[in-house]
């Protein structure tokens, strides 16, 4: 009589089952505008423009015009002086609540941004922005206009969108 056996990959084959759920899903990654690519990977050097306005609203919700794997968009709806309205996006919502806290209706803010061929007129994306009232600066990207939530800008710069700095702060006191 033959013995059932089980075969010796069979715990291994169980366990990448039982992971497959807690994967990424690709249902969660956002596209970009047409780019399967941001800009950085395409080796683009968009110019910054500085913006000076007053927030609108502040926006939590899915962002079509991404590149990334984040479910959720943060942007910010502005209005200059001039009657220009923006559409300023920020990144991705979850790594992000610490600038969208403070940011409210009424603001005066100044951000530096840039825009892609594929972006809809008056929508930037954001670099860096400077709250007015208080001068905290949140660096979003950094000099080569990566984000400073991705991994490879994380191991090579501070991560200063967690530490807002005041503008003319002393360094190393």
């Amino acid at each position: 009589m033959k013995k059932n056996r089980i075969s010796p990959s069979f715990p291994f084959v169980v366990a990448a089952a039982l992971c497959l759920p807690l994967l990424p899903s690709p249902a969660l990654a956002q596209k970009g505008v047409g780019d399967e690519v941001g800009i950085v990977r395409q080796g683009l050097r968009p110019a910054l423009v500085k913006l000076s306005a007053e927030i609108t609203s502040v926006e939590i919700h899915p962002c079509e015009k991404t590149t990334g794997p984040s479910p959720q968009g943060a942007h910010l709806l502005a209005k200059s002086a001039d009657g220009l309205e923006y559409n300023l996006h920020l990144g991705p919502a979850d790594v992000l609540t610490r600038l969208t806290k403070h940011c409210r209706p009424g603001m005066q803010i100044e951000v530096l941004a840039f825009r892609t061929p594929k972006l809809n007129d008056n929508h930037y994306i954001v670099a860096s922005i400077r709250l007015k009232e208080n001068g905290v600066v949140f660096r979003l990207r950094d000099s080569n206009l990566r984000p400073q939530w991705s991994r490879r800008s994380r191991l090579e710069a501070a991560d200063h969108q967690q530490q807002p700095r005041q503008r003319g702060a002393r360094r190393g006191r």
